[in-house]
């Protein structure tokens, strides 16, 4: 089966996050779009939606991969014009916390997953010379607390897409990032503060996987939770509304007028201290936002 409508395979759709507006904005341009998550299920109305086929796909399950590279290529006559990398999980702990299980997780789900994806699907984006789109993040660039290991994975991510797009050049595909800031999808409005003998931070992502700060254990920064915890709620009301951010990622990322596009709460300012090379900033602002330097004393 072949189409003469343009493709996306998007990851990460499930109800209310990013990959969810991502696939109907872009169904609404009149892509053929496969939206994927790790079950069905979770994808809520796409199911529905015109121009949309679901498709169930873990990005950590090698035979997963091999066996959605296998349907789309059935369906799109060996072509597709878009990979887009939206699924991605992040356990909030601090770094001397953080265990290696968390850490290998993260890693493999932000970054090995990805590494991967591009090796299968390869053939068909080069064959539509189309393009590799990945959501990163600002804490690319920023220290936030709370996030070393993501901060590293999405790091990671930047600087293999940035060799990527030099080594795809050839073939004419395009590699774009997308820093993201703080978007107000579900996994803000799912996430919540725990003061319980310490502090815990719950968080659920795109990859409907959860994680505690400490399981179970007090943290040495259990004195920060109240500044945790009301800094985390006022980050949550400052995120763009998700709808809105989808339809300027779809503007930008069809205009092709660049590699990367800086959108969401807080991503303007990290990229003026990226452009004036103002870096010691993250570290006077972070410690000073989450009273760090009150707990040492």
């Amino acid at each position: 089966m072949t189409t003469d409508r343009k493709t996306i395979l998007i990851t990460g759709c499930s109800t209310g996050g990013i990959g969810y507006y991502l696939a109907k904005h872009f169904a609404a341009r009149n892509y053929k779009v496969f939206a994927t998550a790790r079950h069905i299920s979770n994808m809520g109305d796409l199911s529905t939606a015109p121009n949309i086929t679901l498709l169930t796909l873990d990005i950590n399950d090698d035979n997963s991969v091999q066996e959605t590279h296998s349907v789309i290529s059935s369906k799109t006559g060996s072509k597709l014009d878009i990979i887009y990398h939206n699924a991605g999980l992040k356990v909030p702990k601090f770094a001397i916390e953080t265990s290696r299980a968390d850490a290998e997780l993260q890693i493999k789900t932000n970054f090995l997953s990805i590494v991967e994806m591009n090796r299968v699907f390869a053939d068909l984006i080069i064959a539509a010379k189309g393009m590799i789109v990945n959501t990163g993040s600002t804490a690319e660039y920023g220290p936030l607390p709370l996030g070393a290991v993501y901060n590293a994975s999405k790091a990671a991510m930047r600087m293999y897409a940035n060799t990527l797009r030099v080594e795809m050049r050839p073939f004419g595909v395009r590699v774009v990032d997308i820093v993201t800031g703080g978007v107000r999808t579900d996994m803000w409005r799912k996430s919540k503060v725990e003061i319980d003998q310490g502090l815990h931070l719950i968080s659920e992502c795109c990859c409907g996987r959860s994680r505690k700060l400490m399981d179970g254990l007090e943290s040495r920064y259990s004195a920060l939770s109240k500044v945790f915890s009301e800094q985390f709620e006022r980050n949550k009301n400052g995120s763009v509304n998700p709808d809105v951010y989808a339809e300027s990622v779809v503007n930008f990322v069809n205009k092709k007028a660049s590699n990367e596009f800086w959108v969401g709460y807080s991503s303007s300012i990290v990229w003026w201290i990226e452009t004036l090379n103002l870096q010691w900033v993250y570290e006077w602002l972070f410690v000073r936002q989450f009273n760090l330097g009150k707990m040492i004393k």
